[in-house]
């Protein structure tokens, strides 16, 4: 289900300037502008409404693991860049449905219903990540109802090219938007009582691409931190042999 919200997950990136981690800390904060966060600056619309961190409406996902599927699931995303005439730009990621297996389960149903179909990549922080799953090119946020179990204790680590989700500062609060890691972001790992971002799948393909889309030019606009000024939109997903 999609729904109305003002704000975009964030992540804390360790090694950018004070000045932009002093605006990831205001981000972290559970204050009314609370947000869905790979951690970062808050961003805002023109409705001037907030998002809540937790909500009567809102499903936590508990799904019972099933055995395991000898057959890796792999998930293409078509991507469309402004700035690239070409038609064919495609990100293949596999997935780790033994590994997490509520973050999995929800990200295929998404995919399956076309969910990120005309959303962009929201957030482009050079060597950090690459964002998306939240937003349209106007900005409008769409979100779900149904929240994820955090599973980042399961071993994988942020690595680069690794898929997680982003959240809020609550952790089991993911529900959409993913972000890429453009790097070994070790600082985004679970530690001994203390939640991660939750790794469930990995870049198999389109490595080209990410690239392409880490060197768009971004600006700040509406609240938003990296976005590009050229959109960078997911045209379609489907699921497909590797």
């Amino acid at each position: 289900m999609k729904s109305k919200s003002i704000l975009s997950r964030r992540i804390w990136d360790l090694n950018e300037t004070w000045s932009i981690a002093f605006r990831f800390f205001i981000f972290f904060s559970l204050s009314t502008n609370a947000s869905h966060i790979i951690s970062g600056v808050s961003e805002t619309n023109n409705s001037g409404t907030s998002q809540s961190v937790t909500g009567p409406q809102e499903k936590l996902v508990q799904i019972e693991p099933k055995a395991a599927n000898k057959k890796t699931p792999i998930i293409e995303l078509s991507i469309k860049l402004e700035s690239n005439n070409e038609e064919e730009n495609k990100i293949l990621i596999e997935l780790f449905p033994e590994k997490a297996p509520h973050h999995v389960k929800q990200f295929l149903r998404l995919v399956n219903e076309g969910f990120y179909h005309g959303l962009i990549f929201h957030r482009v922080i050079p060597n950090f990540v690459i964002q998306a799953g939240g937003y349209n090119s106007e900005l409008k946020y769409f979100s779900s109802e149904q929240k994820i179990m955090n599973e980042s204790f399961n071993g994988l680590k942020n690595a680069k090219h690794t898929v997680a989700m982003a959240r809020l500062s609550e952790p089991d609060s993911a529900d959409t938007q993913f972000f890429i890691n453009l790097r070994d972001n070790k600082h985004l790992d679970s530690a001994t009582g203390n939640p991660g971002y939750t790794v469930f799948g990995k870049v198999v393909g389109g490595f080209e691409i990410i690239e392409d889309i880490e060197l768009q030019d971004t600006e700040s606009r509406e609240g938003f931190f990296g976005l590009p000024v050229s959109p960078v939109t997911i045209i379609a997903t489907k699921t497909r042999d590797l």
